[in-house]
């Protein structure tokens, strides 16, 4: 919708209207939430609020520039399937999003059914009421500036219409194996993902965040240190209150030759941190490493974004930095391994992989 610009100017007449200005503005939509983001200055920041204003209260189409815009859309749709990555990540999808399709990439026929007038009611639908809606903003502009400027143009939008909270679609349950054989490049590509139902609550949202953290240590030691052959890894589990489920993968790129010996060695990881547990020096060395990125002049502008969503989203604390730095001493090796137990003994399980075309496995 920003390529056909807003409020009766086109694209490039708003660039040039906004030039003076170091602003960006971008609007998202996700299956739980939509809006706009951005960044100003407080010199900049009534400008930034007229153009939020008009993008929602005069959006527009444009055939033309839709109709260019689907050619290039349809080039990356095509440009996925023969690409490795793509084909990968679309297997996995595939599976990972059963239920919940509209996770999907799009294809060329959904494309092409698109039409710019359904973009506009698709917008209206969502951004014509800010009704339930809020406004975040974090930086050093006065609060009295904030608030007059927000009266102004953020106070005048309609407030017709909200949408509820509702659940949304579990990601798919079982085992899964995928594997792809694609490209030329002498690189493979290993993910476990798996899920777990859980009930959310920030601190086992907390405890997943630190048994993250040691199981990537080891990880590391494990597989590129120890192993050598594995060029990143990558390991995390997050907690989805919209879903319920706890989340996580471990993906690691290596040597396409060694793909069964690796994947051993990574799966010992998780099967030791079962069975042993952690041990209070690992989880020493986490929580001081995370309470010094949490000091207050480490916190990015972004972190504090993030949580002041959650507040206004969900209900979370308006301090939850400190929160965490209160609490995070007394956790125990005792309740990790708890948390351990709870999310990756689950019986749910993608075990997905990639390689190049004419690998041969030793």
């Amino acid at each position: 919708m920003s390529k056909f610009g807003y409020g009766g100017f086109t694209s490039d007449q708003l660039a040039i209207l906004n030039a003076p200005y170091p602003n960006r503005i971008n609007s998202f939509i996700n299956q739980n939430s939509h809006g706009f983001i951005g960044t100003s200055d407080s010199k900049s920041l009534e400008n930034w609020l007229q153009n939020l204003y008009l993008q929602i209260t005069q959006p527009q189409i444009d055939e033309d520039i839709w109709h260019t815009s689907k050619l290039l859309m349809a080039r990356g749709i095509e440009n996925r399937k023969i690409s490795s990555n793509g084909q990968f990540n679309s297997a996995i999808d595939a599976v990972r999003y059963v239920n919940n399709p509209e996770r999907l990439s799009l294809t060329k026929q959904q494309l092409d059914s698109i039409q710019a007038t359904d973009l506009l009611n698709a917008w209206q639908q969502l951004f014509a009421s800010a009704k339930n809606h809020q406004i975040i903003f974090v930086g050093n502009a006065q609060a009295d500036d904030i608030i007059h400027l927000a009266q102004r143009y953020i106070g005048s939008l309609p407030t017709t219409t909200a949408y509820a909270a509702k659940a949304l679609p579990p990601l798919a349950g079982g085992k899964h194996d995928i594997a792809i054989a694609a490209g030329k490049e002498p690189l493979g590509i290993t993910s476990l993902i798996f899920n777990q139902d859980v009930t959310y609550s920030t601190e086992l949202d907390d405890k997943a965040y630190l048994l993250s953290r040691i199981i990537s240590n080891r990880l590391r030691e494990s597989l590129r240190e120890a192993a050598g052959g594995v060029y990143s890894v990558r390991f995390g589990i997050q907690l989805d209150r919209d879903r319920n489920q706890a989340f996580g993968m471990l993906s690691y790129s290596h040597d396409p030759m060694r793909v069964t010996e690796l994947k051993s060695k990574a799966t010992a990881v998780l099967d030791n941190i079962l069975l042993n547990g952690v041990s209070e020096k690992e989880l020493s060395e986490v929580v001081m490493q995370t309470k010094n990125a949490l000091a207050e002049d480490n916190i990015s502008d972004r972190q504090r974004l993030n949580y002041l969503k959650d507040a206004a989203q969900y209900g979370d604390s308006l301090t939850s930095a400190s929160d965490f730095l209160a609490w995070v001493d007394g956790v125990t090796p005792q309740q990790i391994n708890a948390v351990a137990q709870q999310i990756l003994t689950t019986e749910n399980w993608i075990d997905a992989s990639l390689v190049p075309e004419e690998r041969v496995e030793q």
